[in-house]
């Protein structure tokens, strides 16, 4: 399962708040400038994940955006689903059009196990897990983007 930019966004804007210091705010602008991601994009995301509960926002001069919750109660499917929506896991995602959920293409039936241990990932790893992992493999959180993503 390939993220899309907005998926990835959220992710890695979540990441960057849990790894600050405290529960204060923290200006979008300085989220967008760290992390190298549009100031025009990036506050859609965000504004997607405070819908979710995911963060909360704050206006004024030392306000901006902070997650609502420690970070090892968020995982990365909530953030997903907050800004991507429900997938559609009976889609076929070559677009087959005979293929369906009763009778799925030999493709999709191959899919559903590899998406299957994708969701489950998901749901399984926080963004406390990620933020451990980073720090136990001495990595930082990149201001450029993988190209493992799709848009």
């Amino acid at each position: 399962m390939l993220l899309s930019k907005r998926s990835l966004y959220g992710i890695r804007a979540a990441l960057f708040m849990a790894s600050q210091p405290g529960s204060a705010y923290i200006s979008v602008r300085e989220i967008s400038t760290r992390l190298d991601i549009s100031q025009h994009y990036l506050p859609k995301v965000l504004q997607d994940l405070t819908r979710a509960g995911i963060t909360r926002s704050h206006r004024g001069p030392l306000g901006g955006i902070a997650l609502t919750r420690p970070p090892e109660n968020i995982t990365l499917r909530e953030i997903i689903v907050a800004v991507e929506g429900i997938p559609h896991p009976d889609q076929c995602p070559i677009a087959i059009a005979e293929c369906s959920a009763e009778n799925p293409c030999t493709f999709c039936r191959r899919w559903k196990a590899a998406r299957d241990r994708c969701g489950d990932l998901f749901d399984e790893t926080t963004i406390a897990d990620v933020n451990e992992s980073l720090q136990l493999d001495s990595l930082t959180l990149s201001a450029t983007q993988t190209s493992m993503t799709s848009s």
